[in-house]
């Protein structure tokens, strides 16, 4: 009877192991599943931005002010989801301190999108005077975003989104060749 209940219960053990295994893929499975239903971001995870409507609502406003359109640039957008990755980390907004390409950043609160982004900076219109349309630099000036979404001399744009923990959104978008020289026409 001995050798019987051992056998019993070696195969008992080799069950349990597999149940437990098991149970074990199926509640990682489940958590992937639940995760991606209800769009629970990871932290400083990536958010695959449609680069067809950044580059549409960019050139929105170009149009606007007669400028030609800009382009998407794959290579802009690796260094801009370089950045957007460091600050989403601290879910912190600082500009770089190299001037390479020009620049526009936000943190936008969960939702944003790319029509959402684009029409936030470009809502310092307002500041802007098309009149004169040379770029000047003052403490406190409210048009740098916008000025450089209609720089006429910009001809490729690439950005990226990174989600903060707090789940709020970081923004970066870079331009080349960048705009924003001071006492340059902007358009």
């Amino acid at each position: 009877m001995s050798a019987k209940n051992d056998k019993f219960k070696g195969i008992m053990k080799a069950f349990y192991k597999i149940t437990f295994i098991l149970m074990f893929c199926i509640l990682f499975m489940g958590l992937q599943s639940f995760t991606a239903v209800f769009h629970i971001p990871a932290q400083n995870a990536a958010y695959k931005l449609d680069k067809e409507k950044f580059v549409e609502r960019h050139n929105y406003y170009r149009k606007k002010v007669g400028v030609p359109p800009v382009e998407w640039s794959d290579e802009l957008a690796v260094y801009a989801d370089g950045w957007a990755k460091r600050l989403a980390q601290r879910c912190q907004l600082q500009h770089r301190k190299s001037h390479k390409y020009g620049e526009n950043i936000c943190k936008y609160p969960s939702g944003g999108n790319e029509y959402k982004v684009v029409d936030l900076w470009a809502s310092e219109e307002e500041f802007f005077n098309h009149k004169k349309r040379k770029y000047r630099f003052k403490e406190g000036q409210k048009y740098g975003h916008y000025s450089q979404i209609i720089w006429a001399k910009t001809t490729k744009i690439g950005a990226a989104v990174r989600l903060c923990k707090d789940g709020s959104q970081i923004w970066v978008c870079n331009y080349d060749p960048p705009g924003n020289y001071i006492d340059e026409e902007v358009y």
